[in-house]
């Protein structure tokens, strides 16, 4: 994809409009690729690692997929009909699929809606029944 100018790139993903996005550009709170922006910088959205105050934000049209291995017979919902209760755990570690920050971002953004883990410590669970 073409390099876009980063204010653009901010507005197209909802951060802010164009001129709020040059004034959070301005006030140092925008880096990208792990340095601090400036107004005017031009960036490619499908390539570049763009942060607004510490969290990742991804360009216009980004979209990640995540896989998961479902055996047949495994619910995979944690909504139920009969209301059964059902814990959630996502295992941290072992996806090669994503770079690190990305799959560092996908993680924590499910943090608040289940219990993350790595193979290690579920098995071990697991084996402590």
């Amino acid at each position: 994809m073409p390099a876009e100018r980063l204010q653009k790139v901010l507005a197209s993903a909802g951060v802010a409009s164009r001129r709020a996005s040059e004034a959070l550009i301005a006030e140092g709170r925008v880096t990208v690729d792990g340095k601090v922006a400036k107004v005017g910088d031009q960036v490619d959205p499908e390539r570049s690692i763009i942060t607004v105050d510490g969290r990742v934000i991804g360009g216009a049209g980004v979209l990640a997929y995540l896989l998961l291995h479902k055996p047949m017979g495994v619910a995979s919902t944690v909504r139920d009909a009969h209301v059964r209760d059902f814990d959630v755990t996502v295992l941290t570690d072992g996806c090669a699929a994503f770079s690190p920050p990305v799959h560092d971002t996908a993680i924590a953004a499910l943090r608040p809606v289940c219990r993350l883990a790595t193979v290690a410590e579920a098995m071990g669970e697991i084996r402590q029944g």
